[in-house]
């Protein structure tokens, strides 16, 4: 009371401040309460898990406040209780029986369309960085690879008839004691045993993580498979690093050589893997074109997330400012302004392992951005040559009718935390490697040179 409330309604006498005040802490609604003066908040939301065992977290948990006219407000929560009256409920419902077992009434909780939802589910899939649906369907943005005529630079499509460990051994180097774990369906891993400067030996794993747009399927029992989403993909990662750490291998390699890049969503989520706090995400410039403009003027109006739908209102608004000032690309922006509250620290990653990434001039788009992001927050070590420098997202646009000529082109840069330029600079290695030269042996000495580093340091 005495902290905010009094602050705009000062009775001149603390008793009454208190006498007035007091209802109003349990009650806590726009028309009668100063409005918050900072844009977001930040819960700190306790997670216990289902098995009792494993010891309880703190996730932080951002949100953007949400404003609406309470009139307007009123009339959603009417219109969407009507839509949803003949719907199954009762799962939503809480109950409260007497001692004869007779409920005396029900309550639950109405989300911001002013249907019923359970706040455990809420909480979960907000924790768990769940994917809308429309960010999926939407990737205009999300559009961060090296367009060229040659596939090993794009995204790669599974062969289903061979092994994605043996589609591995069609491009890499393979050492003969190498096992492969057996849960890869995207990305293979192997362990293998490599030499120390002490003439010891220690387990090293490798991941080839040779695309950000992998497309695949995955068995799901009676002979039946579907389709991997990024949560499958992500999952998969966070399975191979967690099943490292129980078995002792604290040292992985992370093969990106021509990793031509893709979805930026994917490969925030992955390096987010690799720390058990929040990353600082690169920030971007947006070219102040169509674009961009309609499609934060999009998710403005019609992102069913209330949280979500005012942060891109919120980055619109700073679109239009800087497009009205005659400004040609946007002031930097988080790229979590693209996919707001998606991002939480890991905590299942296992501190002791150290990843090195082996890069070469090939690794673009994504794979620069991933590589300056592992770097910034002090992730990963690089090994290899100088990533190409192409971190910006692609856009399509439309066949000329005539000409037929096709535009593709990089309508936003990207920044490193430090402020410098992706756009031709690229990430460079900590210990310089010329991967290419070992093109021929499937790139055997640079891996090699990746697992020296890893085990030894640069």
């Amino acid at each position: 009371i005495n902290s905010n409330l009094t602050k705009n309604r000062n009775l001149g006498n603390t008793e009454a401040n208190l006498t007035f005040h007091m209802n109003r802490i349990f009650n806590r609604i726009s028309t009668g309460s100063e409005m918050p003066g900072d844009a977001d908040v930040e819960l700190s939301v306790l997670v216990t898990p289902a098995d009792k065992k494993t010891p309880a977290v703190t996730k932080k948990v951002v949100l953007p406040w949400i404003q609406k006219d309470l009139t307007v407000f009123q009339a959603d929560l009417n219109s969407a209780v009507a839509a949803n009256a003949n719907k199954k409920i009762k799962n939503e419902l809480y109950s409260v029986k007497d001692e004869a077992g007779k409920t005396t009434f029900s309550f639950g909780f109405v989300d911001f369309n002013g249907s019923l939802f359970s706040p455990n589910k809420i909480l979960v899939d907000l924790l768990k960085d769940a994917d809308l649906k429309l960010r999926s369907e939407n990737k205009t943005w999300n559009r961060f690879r090296f367009l060229d005529g040659l596939a090993g630079w794009t995204a790669q499509t599974q062969k289903f008839d061979m092994s994605i460990s043996e589609q591995m051994a069609l491009e890499r180097y393979i050492p003969d004691d190498a096992v492969f774990l057996q849960t890869e369906h995207t990305y293979p891993t192997y362990i293998t045993k490599h030499s120390k400067a002490d003439k010891t030996s220690e387990f090293v794993a490798v991941m080839w993580l040779n695309t950000f747009e992998p497309s695949g399927e995955m068995p799901i029992g009676n002979g039946k498979v579907k389709a991997m989403t990024d949560e499958d993909f992500v999952k998969e990662i966070n399975d191979t690093v967690v099943l490292l750490g129980k078995i002792g291998v604290h040292n992985l390699v992370i093969d990106m050589v021509n990793n031509g890049g893709g979805s930026l969503e994917l490969g925030l989520k992955i390096a987010q893997i690799f720390s058990d706090t929040k990353i600082v995400a690169p920030s971007v410039q947006y070219r102040l074109s169509e674009t961009w403009m309609d499609d934060f003027e999009n998710q403005s109006i019609s992102n069913p997330s209330d949280p979500e739908r005012a942060v891109f209102t919120r980055n619109f608004k700073i679109l239009q400012a800087d497009a009205k000032a005659g400004l040609r690309l946007s002031r930097p922006l988080s790229t979590e302004s693209l996919m707001p509250m998606m991002l939480q620290g890991n905590d299942k990653w296992d501190k002791k392992i150290k990843v090195t990434l082996l890069i070469n001039e090939m690794c673009a788009s994504m794979c620069d951005i991933f590589s300056g992001i592992m770097k910034d927050n002090g992730l990963a070590t690089i090994v290899g040559a100088n990533t190409m420098g192409a971190g910006g997202n692609v856009v399509n646009h439309f066949q000329a009718p005539n000409s037929h000529f096709n535009v593709r082109q990089t309508e936003s840069l990207m920044l490193r935390n430090d402020g410098t330029y992706m756009e031709n600079n690229g990430v460079a290695p900590d210990k310089a490697v010329d991967v290419n030269a070992s093109a021929g042996s499937k790139f055997k000495d640079a891996i090699n040179a990746a697992l020296d580093a890893s085990l030894n340091g640069i």
